[in-house]
């Protein structure tokens, strides 16, 4: 599975990818981060390319963390395959300016809490296997990462896509 990120700031991104990439490895999920070889606008582009330049991976994990008070992305449940959706359908909605997450995670909302719209595609179809939006509690920047991570782990685990 290849975690991706839509933080335009490279080392937001990387952390949020790497703590999400070794929780899911902690799970015994092969996981990677893709901050190393695609940058967000690439993503945002062109999907195929995005895919060549991740490599061969069964799923993609897109995640987007946003200001808590503008969540309005779908939800799929997990008795929902997704499967009336176009495939890729909604990927740029994960990489536009105003929906990437720019800025320290405190710093999105009051209480310390950011937004979090994870979805996880399969590769390479594109088909829409799950979503889920939430807020987050973070006790700051240090630690934030590791706290979504385990949310969105926590959240994969109860919708049995991963042990």
């Amino acid at each position: 599975m290849a975690v991706l990120v839509a933080a335009y700031g490279p080392e937001a991104r990387a952390d949020f990818e790497n703590a999400i990439a070794s929780a899911l490895r902690a799970r015994g999920i092969a996981a990677s981060t893709t901050y190393t070889t695609i940058s967000i606008n690439q993503a945002a582009r062109d999907k195929a390319a995005a895919l060549k330049e991740i490599g061969s991976v069964d799923a993609v994990l897109v995640v987007r963390p946003a200001d808590r008070l503008s969540m309005s992305a779908f939800t799929i449940s997990p008795g929902n395959s997704g499967e009336s959706l176009q495939p890729w359908q909604n990927w740029f909605d994960y990489f536009s300016a105003k929906g990437a997450f720019a800025g320290s995670p405190a710093g999105m909302g009051g209480m310390n809490e950011i937004g979090i719209h994870a979805a996880l595609y399969e590769a390479p179809s594109g088909r829409l296997l799950w979503s889920a939006t939430t807020v987050q509690r973070v006790s700051g920047s240090e630690g934030s990462a590791q706290a979504v991570a385990t949310g969105i782990v926590r959240r994969l685990a109860a919708a049995a896509l991963i042990k």
